[in-house]
């Protein structure tokens, strides 16, 4: 047993199983060979294990702790006041760090250590390197939790306070965050297959590509979210997201298909030419944002709403009342969405923007021709006659009373195509300038526009709605 007094000590063991403590001052304590003790006292010591199954508690002060070769323990409680800088070594270790105030920094071995952080109050962060990891946390500081390779455990326990976030590297990690009152981020690296479980709190956990989703469930009663870094491709089965209401991929083409019986309420594909399929879904209902890109959007049987986003997209709603909102036009872009299904009475497409800014409310007229439309119809719809052009439909204009001197908007049906095309003037002179806004394919007979006019009356500027 050696130990040091109240200056700065250099402190060895031997060969043999030894007992060695620094004192006072800032301290060189090492234990050498040999299953040892070691303590580092009061001060800002520097604490070796050495070779052999050690057990360290540095004590008080601003230590650095190298746990060396061998199954080591490093213990820190509540008289371990300081902010600890920890390096475990290559062989299965136990980190138990319990009651402290300061903020931590621990760097895992290369095998499987197992870390329990339990009522401190700074922020720590521990990062795993290669091996099985376990690293279990209930704290009130805001902490990182990263298992690094391999297969890791990383968990948030019950009452937890503060924000953290949970990081996995390559491996099948598992990630649990128990009912607390801070916000979980977990967020894992590429080719990994990961179980993920969030409780209450606004949970977000995130992915860089490759990701094979096993099982993400249980994120609680707050708004959950995942979201992804890079380019996806994901399919989710079985119920795989639960209790998980928003998901957001990368600003790269993603390819994702949505199992049934998935609880996600939102997904957003970002930049970039995504596919986002929920067909498979048998009741939920989606909300589906492509956001740039040239985007491919599939509802399911539930009632869906798709925003295209900018440039071109292809909208699909299946079945159920479904919402197509559209974002290009009144952007200053020339790309024009295509709705494969419409089904009007059902269906509902939305209109909001800039260039709609002087439409302050909405009067519609449909019929044959044009005779019977007032001065104050700014949306038209020939429900008659079969239209090749946009250009055919001066003549439905010149039948009827519309103001011409406000913008308003046009919807006619070819037969040939079998679609209905929408069209916005800004003066509703003459088709010429006209803009087009959406195609809505699959129209088999004129009859299915007439409901297109129901209940359009009553809508501000910039918010309107085709039932």
């Amino acid at each position: 047993s050696i130990s040091g007094g109240a200056g700065n000590d250099s402190i060895y063991g031997g060969q043999e199983n030894d007992t060695v403590s620094g004192g006072g001052g800032n301290d060189n304590v090492a234990g050498d060979a040999g299953n040892d003790q070691v303590n580092g006292g009061s001060g800002n010591d520097i604490l070796y294990g050495g070779a052999g199954n050690d057990v360290i508690d540095p004590d008080t002060g601003n230590d650095t702790i190298f746990a060396g070769n061998g199954n080591d323990t490093l213990t820190l409680g509540d008289s371990d006041t300081g902010n600890k800088l920890v390096y475990m070594d290559k062989l299965q270790d136990f980190v138990n760090i319990i009651s402290t105030t300061g903020d931590h920094v621990v760097y895992l071995g290369e095998n499987n250590d197992a870390t329990d952080l339990e009522a401190n109050s700074g922020n720590i962060q521990v990062f795993g390197q290669d091996g099985n990891d376990d690293i279990w946390a209930q704290n009130s500081g805001s902490d990182t939790l990263d298992g690094g390779n391999d297969n890791d455990y990383v968990g948030i326990g019950e009452g937890s306070v503060g924000d953290k976030v949970l990081i996995g590297g390559f491996g099948d990690d598992q990630h649990e965050v128990e009912e607390n009152s801070g916000n979980a981020s977990s967020q894992i690296l590429p080719n990994t297959h990961v179980t993920v479980s969030g409780g209450e709190g606004a949970d977000s956990i995130g992915y860089e590509r490759g990701l094979f989703i096993t099982d993400a469930n249980d994120g609680g009663s707050d708004d959950d979210w995942i979201y992804f870094n890079q380019a996806t491709i994901l399919t989710l089965r079985d119920k795989s997201l639960e209790n998980i209401e928003t998901v957001t991929f990368s600003n790269s083409g993603d390819y994702v298909v949505f199992a049934d019986g998935n609880n996600v309420k939102v997904v957003n594909g970002n930049d970039g030419e995504d596919y986002l399929s929920a067909a498979r879904e048998t009741s939920a209902g989606y909300t589906l944002n492509g956001d740039s890109g040239y985007d491919t959007l599939i509802g399911g049987a539930g009632n869906d709403k798709l925003n295209g986003g900018s440039e071109q997209d292809q909208l699909t709603g299946g079945a159920g009342s479904d919402t197509f909102q559209f974002a290009d036009i009144w952007n200053g872009n020339s790309y024009r969405d295509v709705l494969t299904d419409f089904t009007g009475g059902s269906d509902k497409a939305t209109f909001n923007g800039n260039l709609f800014g002087d439409v302050s409310a909405i009067d519609g007229y449909k019929g044959t021709t044009g005779v019977g439309s007032s001065a104050n119809d700014n949306l038209l719809i020939a429900t008659g006659q079969s239209y090749s052009s946009v250009g055919q439909f001066d003549s439905f204009l010149s039948e009827g009373d519309a103001d011409n001197n406000k913008p308003g908007f046009y919807i006619f049906f070819n037969s040939d195509t079998n679609r209905a095309e929408m069209y916005f003037d800004t003066d509703m002179t003459s088709t010429e300038g006209a803009v087009l806004i959406a195609t809505f394919n699959n129209i088999t007979a004129v009859s299915q526009l007439d409901k297109l006019n129901e209940g359009p009356t009553g809508h501000n500027s910039g918010d309107f709605v085709i039932l």
